[in-house]
């Protein structure tokens, strides 16, 4: 069996084909990651941030309840 060039040529494309495949989805996949990446980064400063908001919320609500308590107290 002889290699003839049609063949050859025919390999040749297939392979560069197939190649330029997988290295465009490897493109793709690696973009997707990348932007899960940061959607994640912005949802967790935005956690942190309303997590923040809730503790000075608190803390608030813990001032108003002891400055009424001694209020309630002193009469």
């Amino acid at each position: 069996m002889t290699l003839d060039s049609e063949i050859l040529n025919q390999a040749i494309k297939l392979t560069t084909l197939g190649m330029g495949i997988v290295f465009g989805l490897l493109i793709v996949l690696t973009s997707v990651v990348y932007a899960i990446g940061l959607i994640n980064k912005i949802e967790s400063q935005k956690n942190k941030k309303n997590e923040i908001k809730k503790n000075y919320s608190i803390a608030a609500f813990a001032a108003v309840s002891a400055i009424k308590t001694r209020q309630s107290q002193e009469k």
